[in-house]
């Protein structure tokens, strides 16, 4: 791009208001309390201080490339991607400038000289405190954000076509260029992992645990077969030969039973002399 600040003047003020927000800017703008707030917490943290000194070079590298950013794209000359460039239409325009003005009004509303949102979200009364503004962490943040930013102005005030640091530090802009070559290093690491486990956890489930659970299945299939033969020739056969058999005994006693009176007399009588010359034989 480059050369869109006159041709497009309320993106390119919206869009300074959103640069100043996400660096930090302390006073004027609501990103620079709430960055404060991470740096005080960081600063006092008793286990390490590599954090903070961290978030100190990540204040510096980020107003470095939100300058640079805006240098390219707002400034310098017109280059082949803003030939055609014009000012957005009022749908687009009007949320650009209802979200810089909040990002300017809550610099007012987080402010820690009268924390207001901070009061109503934890239900204290609302103490004005213009102490609270002199912080060293305030200073010390306001220098970080005024070297990144002249850093960015010094070297991208007369960026052309080529970025400065292409020229000077080749192999360190083609190792940023590259993104550190982050996403090839997850490309062979992660990537390749979940691939590898991917292919291990399909094999697994075709041919082990479908496996295993066929031959459970089958474990189920002969112990049925078994149960069935079981119940069908053991069970089932004993019990209607014993059917069959007290059926036949009853065909046979049912023959005895006449209904004659003399002859059930005649079979009591030859019990009882069985029965006395059993108990003379015995005596």
């Amino acid at each position: 791009m480059g050369g869109l600040r006159q041709l497009m003047p309320v993106t390119f003020l919206t869009y300074a208001v959103g640069m100043m927000a996400l660096s930090g800017v302390p006073l004027f703008f609501s990103g620079g309390w709430t960055k404060e707030e991470i740096l005080h917490a960081t600063a006092h943290w008793p286990k390490s201080h590599l954090p903070h000194y961290l978030l100190l070079a990540g204040v510096v590298l980020t107003e470095l490339y939100m300058t640079r950013q805006m240098i390219f794209v707002f400034f310098g000359n017109r280059r082949t991607a803003s030939e055609h460039a014009h000012e957005s239409p009022r749908v687009m325009t009007v949320p650009l400038m209802a979200l810089a003005l909040c990002a300017i009004f809550f610099s007012a509303v987080l402010t820690p000289a009268s924390p207001w949102l901070h009061s109503y979200l934890t239900g204290k009364p609302v103490q004005f405190d213009v102490t609270q503004l002199i912080q060293p962490m305030l200073f010390v943040s306001l220098v970080f954000v005024a070297v990144g930013i002249g850093l960015g102005v010094l070297m991208y005030r007369r960026a052309g076509e080529t970025d400065p640091l292409k020229q000077s530090q080749p192999a360190l802009f083609c190792f940023l260029e590259n993104k550190m070559w982050l996403d090839e290093i997850y490309e062979w690491s992660v990537i390749a992992f979940s691939r590898m486990a991917a292919r291990v956890s399909d094999w697994m489930d075709r041919y082990f645990w479908d496996g295993l659970v066929r031959a459970f299945a089958g474990l189920g299939q002969l112990f049925g077969i078994f149960t069935t033969n079981v119940d069908e020739r053991g069970i089932n056969a004993g019990v209607d030969e014993s059917v069959t058999g007290t059926r036949a005994l009853g065909r046979v006693m049912s023959g005895w039973h006449t209904g004659q009176i003399q002859t059930y007399l005649g079979v009591v009588a030859i019990g009882m002399i069985a029965l006395l010359l059993l108990y003379a034989w015995l005596v």
